[in-house]
């Protein structure tokens, strides 16, 4: 059903282009395949709403010949803080918080990305830190 709700929301964006309208779809109301045919850019008008207050599960998967992850039984999940919208062109995303002004990732965000090796009670444990915050303008 979601997959025929994005083909709708592309037939519709597409047809109503003339009139500069957008279609916004909730990112919680994604299916995997609107997920993956959202990235691949094919549906230009069609805008990723993710609202404040969403949590998603978030998993991460290594793998390799020398390391790999394994995950916990309680899932660590992401919190959208502040509303935003995310659309694709051409293989770029593109962030806006009014629908109106949009800018590409770096415009958009600034931060950090480390690693580091922790030890408590001598075990040692190893850390991923993201710090992302919205550019001042």
């Amino acid at each position: 059903m979601k997959k025929y709700l994005l083909a709708l929301a592309c037939a519709f964006a597409s047809v109503s282009s003339a009139f500069a309208s957008h279609t916004a779809i909730s990112l919680t109301d994604m299916s995997d395949e609107m997920f993956a045919e959202f990235l691949s850019g094919t549906c230009s008008d069609v805008i990723l709403e993710c609202k404040e207050g969403t949590v998603l599960p978030i998993q991460f998967d290594f793998k390799g010949d020398f390391i790999a992850i394994q995950q916990g039984d309680a899932p660590a999940s992401v919190v959208v803080l502040k509303s935003c919208y995310v659309k694709c062109a051409e293989g770029d995303f593109f962030f806006s918080t009014d629908l109106d002004e949009w800018k590409d990732f770096e415009a958009f965000f600034t931060g950090r990305l480390g690693f580091s090796m922790k030890v408590e009670n001598s075990l040692p444990s190893l850390a991923c830190d993201l710090d992302l915050y919205r550019r001042s303008e």
